[in-house]
């Protein structure tokens, strides 16, 4: 997370102190039912559009040949 507005701090916590992954609501979509449960959506179908458009997101700031999106690419892989 690269800022928080007071709104997403009220709804979500301080992120600034996390470590690492820790800090990504992204990454928390698809390693965390609770933060699922916490960021529901209306249908399974809304749900499935909104992890399509994260991975969408994910790709389109990742570059295969930077390393940091090796690790987070790795990471992800991994779960």
């Amino acid at each position: 997370m690269a800022a928080q507005n007071p709104l997403n701090i009220a709804l979500f916590g301080t992120f600034a102190d996390r470590p690492d992954h820790d800090k990504n609501l992204t990454w928390h979509w698809f390693t965390s039912a609770h933060w699922r449960s916490v960021l529901r959506s209306a249908s399974p179908q809304e749900e499935e559009a909104t992890s399509l458009s994260y991975v969408a997101d994910l790709r389109a700031t990742g570059h295969p040949v930077r390393p940091r999106s090796r690790r987070r690419d790795t990471g992800l892989r991994s779960v």
